[in-house]
């Protein structure tokens, strides 16, 4: 938390000084005191206020895919926070739809916010970037992160290209790429648009490969080279990244022997079918033969 001090004071006046924060003076209750303050020193030649406002600026922004509530949803939050901030949404590409957000702010024993802010993931966009930003109200440095997530499917043995786009509002960012395969997760590469630096993986080094005079101007996609069901199926994460400002973009790849299991399955299905139908038609032949067998007897 710091201090932000406004002042016009004048030599042989009476300062008058106005803390806001939380346990002292808050914002809203600013011109009540100046008003009984007034009366008292109404007289007075000079008079000087110095209004000296307390901020907890923004240390962070998170922005995740929440599951939890039944329905998929983009969760927005920021911890720390005073006084409380405004919270937008927007859509890259900007969609029709009207986004109605629900955002909670509750305030700490010390007068911190705590934001959170949700917003349903609209059906039928699966490409679409969620960008959620916090602003202050007393000017400060604004925040801004955003997420794509997406679903890729790649032929086993070939190479396949793995997108990865920053929105318009990031420029020359610097780009970060890892991977998970739900146990473990490790980092692939690293790249810096400013100074063209990079860094991989030596496990990663001769499976991917990226094209980094793209990366300054958004496109930071990777190729991904004889890829190997076993170990390069999971989900890969780009996060593109600047002072304030933050876009995750992850692709997650099927299993490709989860593929198999099913294809595996569905014969397996058929099969059975196809005997259970052939005994039931046996069944059904040996009745009818018998019942001839039967009636001739009987002629």
């Amino acid at each position: 938390m710091f201090v932000r001090t406004v002042a016009l004071c004048s030599q042989s006046s009476i300062v008058i000084i106005i803390r806001l924060m939380s346990g002292y003076i808050r914002p809203w209750h600013l011109e009540s005191v100046i008003r009984g303050w007034w009366e008292t020193f109404q007289h007075a030649e000079y008079v000087c206020v110095c209004v000296c406002v307390c901020v907890a600026p923004i240390q962070g922004l998170s922005l995740e895919l929440s599951r939890l509530s039944g329905y998929e949803e983009m969760k927005c939050t920021a911890h720390g926070v005073f006084p409380a901030p405004r919270v937008t949404w927007a859509t890259e590409p900007p969609t029709f739809v009207d986004l109605r957000p629900v955002t909670r702010m509750m305030a700490d024993k010390q007068g911190l916010y705590a934001v959170d802010s949700r917003l349903k993931r609209l059906n039928g966009q699966p490409n679409l970037i969620y960008i959620c930003k916090i602003t202050t109200s007393y000017g400060g440095s604004a925040w801004t992160s955003s997420l794509r997530e997406r679903v890729i499917r790649g032929a086993e043995g070939k190479d396949l290209t793995i997108p990865c786009y920053a929105p318009s509002y990031l420029n020359a960012p610097f780009l970060n790429w890892s991977f998970s395969n739900g146990k473990d997760s490790s980092h692939i590469l690293t790249y810096d648009s400013r100074s063209g630096d990079s860094v991989s993986s030596p496990t990663w080094a001769d499976h991917v490969e990226l094209d980094g005079f793209r990366v300054p101007f958004g496109d930071g996609s990777l190729r991904l080279m004889d890829p190997m069901p076993a170990e390069h199926t999971g989900i890969y994460t780009c996060v593109f990244s600047l002072p304030h400002n933050a876009h995750t973009d992850t692709s997650e790849e099927p299993s490709y022997w989860w593929t198999v299991g099913l294809v595996v399955a569905v014969l397996v299905v058929a099969v059975v079918g196809v005997l259970v139908y052939l005994k039931l038609k046996g069944k059904h032949g040996l009745r009818q033969t018998w019942t001839l067998t039967r009636r001739e007897k009987t002629a």
